[in-house]
């Protein structure tokens, strides 16, 4: 299990505001945007890309930051990550000798690109497993330990994970793999995933959550994104709009956008059915 849908009437609702709202600003300040996930156990690795205007498209090779110079401290040491440790352009990883991220350590990230410094800092959180995926009815009383299939109409899906007290709190994420509840298809291509993301659950303390299957739009293939979240991801994935334009989650990134964090994520996978009448 281990790693690397929205209802219509939540995107009605954004499509509603989102209309009713002001126009653009004119001007448009270009930011580089730091993709700065760090795994626990996995070398030191952030991708660098850069905004576009929202009247432009997005393609994923033409927006990613080359050329810059990206440093880690940790420990009183200081690590380069360059796109050659990577082998990827815009991708940044530091070399195969330097330190795994570890829990609890203090990252400091400088990165100099496009005339621009700058600067963020995160802890390390703590490792997480999924220890039990569990089928559950009305009551709460388990069905199926083992489940395969979640039914539309039918028991809600309880995640079970392991809690380390480094963590400030666990996030879920849904990805589905295949194709909309309504018939849209999830293929956002290669570069942003096989599917659609977005936050669907935080929870501060608790080991568990139900995942009831109101809370699904999509049919087919579904995986589920159980992160353990330092201060710094908790804030950025819970500030997030999905679909607002004008969105501006909480960064920890001094002079640009995005986060930089070192966190830890297991994942488990289900397949969503509808046979029962709706």
């Amino acid at each position: 299990m281990k790693l690397t849908s929205y209802l219509l009437l939540a995107l009605c609702s954004a499509a509603l505001f989102s209309a009713c709202d002001d126009e653009a600003p004119s001007t448009y300040d270009e930011k580089v945007v730091v993709d700065g996930f760090m795994w626990i156990g996995q070398r030191m690795e952030i991708r660098l890309t850069h905004t576009v205007p929202v009247t432009e498209p997005y393609y994923a090779d033409s927006v990613k930051v080359t050329g810059a110079d990206v440093r880690v401290t940790v420990d009183g040491s200081t690590y380069s990550l360059t796109e050659a440790n990577s082998g990827v352009p815009g991708i940044y990883a530091a070399s195969e000798d330097a330190p795994l991220v570890t829990t609890g350590e203090r990252y400091d990230l400088v990165v100099v690109a496009s005339g621009d410094t700058l600067t963020a800092a995160s802890y390390g959180a703590g490792a997480i497993d999924i220890t039990e995926a569990a089928l559950v009815d009305e009551g709460n009383s388990v069905v199926d330990l083992n489940p395969d299939t979640l039914e539309y109409g039918g028991n809600e899906l309880r995640l079970t994970w392991t809690q380390d007290p480094t963590n400030f709190g666990y996030m879920i994420f849904m990805e589905s793999l295949e194709t909309s509840k309504y018939g849209e298809s999830c293929d956002m291509g290669d570069d942003n995933g096989p599917g659609t993301y977005f936050t669907n659950w935080a929870v501060r303390y608790a080991n568990a959550q139900n995942m009831p299957w109101i809370g699904l739009c999509y049919t087919g293939r579904m995986q589920f994104r159980v992160f353990s979240c330092d201060t710094v991801w908790w804030n950025y994935a819970s500030s997030i709009i999905v679909g607002d334009l004008r969105n501006d989650p909480l960064t920890n990134i001094e002079n640009g956008l995005g986060v930089f964090c070192a966190i830890d994520c297991d994942t488990f996978q289900v397949m969503v059915t509808d046979t029962l009448e709706d």
